[in-house]
């Protein structure tokens, strides 16, 4: 404002102090195209440490798919410096309580920023280089570890949770102590590891940020070696948020700014928490113990709720493939049942068209079903037949009119009125039965019409087409066609 680089147009002094008074008094950085783009810069590696901790394909924003597996613990905390966390009196909402464990999360890994992924922060002025120090598969479990307490389950989290990524870490320390021995006993590496599990984590109550300002180029982008170390102290919520009563640009105001554009604001008066301090150090997968400062209350046991949630688990688990397997034998039962009604329904169509009365029921549909395939041959057989056959009194006729069976034939009845007079008498009775006794084309007729003397008859056709069902069948089958 003073080199006229801004507002260049306003040649008013008056009003370019009274501009410079409103800028001073915007409590955030003010944005432009320059801080945008190193933003970016600083939130990439962050991002891609939360991509690698949910393990899988990012379906929708990393926000969206972190907070689908949160689950609020039974107590909710919020972390003030490395292991020290403070409780909450009252459990905040559900919604309230995610964006808290979230907004933790993304603080864990820009305190680890260097030590999590391959990132080395910008080289301070008269000090070497800095050195890459990770991906660190130690680190990486404390930040698995560290997610699952804040109520996110994981499953990737649940994995790197599990390993043990520190025997490793032992061996590896080994061989640059004595780079010139090949093989470690167990008894060595186990007594690095114990000696670095007896290191105590140093427990603050208040953290001393730093009032010096930071200059222009420090504001954003990656951050600067000397920062990413003020970072490790002072990177936790109580602290970003807290009123330090600077008016200058510190790198706490730098940091509250940044989460503020992407998280929001958080309060954390004294009344909302207890009065004293609970250690828990992160990297512990099930902390046995946990430790108020003056404060007597019975501690809590987490494994054995979890075991109960195991067999609970496991209880539920079984039921649920006895309930699958129940739902695929409905499943096949009921296609079964939907190929045999869309038989019957076709066998119906088909005895419509043909003209018969069929009205299907279970009754009859299980009879025909229940019985053999001979069986059901020779009962449709005999339908045909009785239906094709002449009836008794139909075949009787035929026979009373056919000269060569009947004996009341009129033909016969002439003979006797007129006896037999000899060879003329023959000529004249023959004459006589010539003219009143059907021709030979009409008899052959009727013999060929008659089922019990033609062997082309349509009755001996169709049996030789559908098969001769034996000798129960041809007894029930004379039977039939005599009776009608």
């Amino acid at each position: 404002m003073r080199d006229r680089l801004i507002f260049s147009s306003v040649q008013d002094e008056d009003l370019r102090t009274a501009l410079l008074a409103n800028i001073i008094n915007i409590p955030m950085l003010i944005p432009s195209l320059r801080t945008f783009f190193e933003t970016l810069k600083h939130l990439e590696p962050l991002c891609d440490i939360l991509k690698r901790l949910l393990g899988s394909k990012i379906k929708d924003t990393i926000r969206q798919d972190v907070l689908e597996y949160f689950l609020p613990p039974e107590k909710i905390r919020v972390q003030k410096s490395e292991g020290c966390y403070m409780e909450f009196k009252v459990s905040p909402e559900r919604s309230q309580a995610a964006d808290l464990a979230y907004a933790q999360l993304w603080a864990f890994c820009g305190r680890h920023l260097d030590g999590l992924t391959p990132f080395t922060p910008k080289k301070e002025i008269s000090k070497d280089k800095p050195v890459t120090k990770g991906p660190n598969p130690a680190l990486w479990q404390q930040l698995a570890r560290f997610a699952l307490d804040l109520g996110f389950h994981i499953p990737a989290a649940k994995e790197l949770a599990a390993q043990d990524p520190v025997s490793q870490l032992a061996v590896d320390y080994l061989r640059k102590v004595n780079p010139l021995t090949a093989n470690f006993s167990a008894q060595q590496i186990h007594a690095v590891i114990n000696a670095s599990s007896q290191a105590t984590v140093q427990l603050e109550n208040t953290v001393e940020c730093s009032l010096t300002q930071v200059d222009v180029e420090r504001r954003c982008g990656r951050p600067f070696e000397l920062d990413l170390e003020e970072d490790r102290r002072m990177l936790f919520l109580p602290n970003i948020y807290a009123d330090s009563g600077s008016t200058g640009v510190t790198l706490r105001f730098v940091r509250r700014n940044l989460f503020t554009c992407i998280f929001g604001r958080f309060h954390f008066p004294d009344d909302t928490f207890y009065s004293s301090v609970v250690s828990c150090a992160p990297s512990d997968p099930a902390p046995k113990k946990r430790r108020r400062v003056d404060d007597d209350r019975e501690p809590t046991y987490p494994e054995e709720i979890i075991g109960e949630l195991e067999v609970k688990l496991a209880s539920s688990e079984r039921a649920f493939v006895a309930l699958r397997t129940a739902n695929m034998e409905l499943e096949e039962r009921f296609r079964s049942l939907e190929c045999r009604h869309a038989e019957l329904l076709a066998r119906q169509e088909v005895a419509t068209e043909n003209g018969r009365e069929h009205t299907p029921t279970l009754d009859v549909e299980m009879t025909e079903t229940a019985l053999p395939e001979n069986d059901r041959s020779r009962s449709t057989r005999r339908e045909r037949r009785r239906t094709n056959s002449p009836g008794r009194d139909q075949v009787a006729s035929e026979l009373a009119n056919n000269p060569l069976t009947s004996p009341n034939h009129p033909s016969h009845k002439q003979e006797q009125k007129y006896g037999h007079g000899g060879a003329d008498d023959d000529k004249e009775w023959r004459e006589r039965r010539r003219t009143n006794s059907p021709g030979r084309d009409q008899v052959a007729s009727e013999l060929a019409d008659n089922p019990l003397i033609s062997p082309n008859h349509p009755s001996h056709k169709q049996e030789q087409k559908y098969g001769h069902g034996g000798a129960d069948d041809d007894k029930e089958y004379e039977v039939e066609r005599i009776l009608g």
